[in-house]
């Protein structure tokens, strides 16, 4: 389901910006909204897409619907050749969600595969990651609805949440260095 809003004929274009507004960008877009629709209390919803929907403008909207209403579970962004048969325009994301209202300080686990390497070693990767994933790398789902244009990051600790969601400037919480030279 990845074809952009510009790529849509007519009618699926129409179709997918009266049922599915806030995810009219993208297709994959529309699916997460219906999927988000569907599901019942309590119920899950698992899927891959490309990462664009966690930090683009055109998915604000999906996005704070989904922090504001739902536990996210696990957000992952895999790496290059994630399928073996495939090698998708962007960087394909998992992610879980509960469709249960999150609570204040609900914790959404996080990482990234940043380099590429074989779909098979990702799996492993995966599945050893998620079962011993650090306090670091599991966000308070409330300071990332309230990250401005509501961000779903994944290469970032809590710590550095905290930064950027802090209300005092960058400047007195963290030393600043001059850039080292070599001349």
């Amino acid at each position: 389901p990845y074809m952009g809003s510009g790529n849509m004929g007519q009618v699926v274009k129409a179709y997918v910006e009266r049922h599915y507004k806030e995810g009219r960008r993208d297709l994959y877009g529309a699916f997460i909204a219906r999927a988000e629709q569907l599901s019942t209390a309590n119920g899950y919803i698992a899927m891959i897409t490309l990462d664009s929907w966690q930090t683009k403008d055109g998915y604000i909207g999906l996005r704070n619907t989904l922090l504001t209403h739902d536990s996210i579970q696990e957000v992952i962004r895999l790496g290059r050749y994630a399928f073996s048969d495939a090698d998708p325009p962007g960087f394909p994301a998992l992610f879980v969600i509960q469709k249960v209202k999150p609570e204040l300080n609900h914790r959404v686990g996080v990482f990234a595969i940043r380099q590429p390497m074989k779909s098979e070693h990702q799996a492993t990767l995966i599945r050893k990651q998620v079962t011993v994933l650090s306090d670091a790398y599991r966000l308070v789902q409330k300071q990332l609805r309230d990250l401005p244009r509501s961000m779903i990051l994944t290469g970032v600790t809590s710590y550095m949440l905290d930064l950027l969601t802090a209300r005092t400037p960058l400047s007195q919480q963290a030393a600043l260095c001059e850039p080292s030279t070599t001349g």
